[in-house]
């Protein structure tokens, strides 16, 4: 079964490298720049994980939130963060993201 991955980050080079990492290993993945007009795309596309950025506003973040009941939802953030994460999350990436195994670790998250 094909794993769906829907990853919102600002940072152009990020969302490349993901794209490249998951693609070499047969997950299909989506990306977008911010959440905001975004989460219709989270409704058609019915992914298996979303990974988000905590940077993003805290209004679309509490939005996302919401979707736990459905998705897998992991964040991303400066080391250290994820001790602020809201009980619904289910995984945190550490930044920088570090390319190394990085599509396994992230498809582990699903299985």
């Amino acid at each position: 079964m094909v794993k769906k991955v829907f990853y919102v980050e600002k940072e152009k080079f990020l969302r490349s490298m993901m794209e490249l990492a998951l693609r070499a290993k047969k997950a299909e993945i989506y990306t977008v720049e911010t959440l905001n007009e975004n989460f219709y795309l989270i409704d058609d596309l019915k992914p298996d994980l979303v990974i988000f950025d905590l940077d993003q506003n805290p209004a679309d973040l509490e939005k996302l939130y919401e979707y736990s009941n459905h998705v897998r939802l992991v964040a991303s953030g400066p080391a250290g963060s994820e001790n602020s994460l809201d009980s619904r999350v289910t995984g945190f990436l550490p930044k920088p993201i570090i390319a190394h195994n990085l599509a396994e670790r992230v498809l582990s998250l699903i299985d």
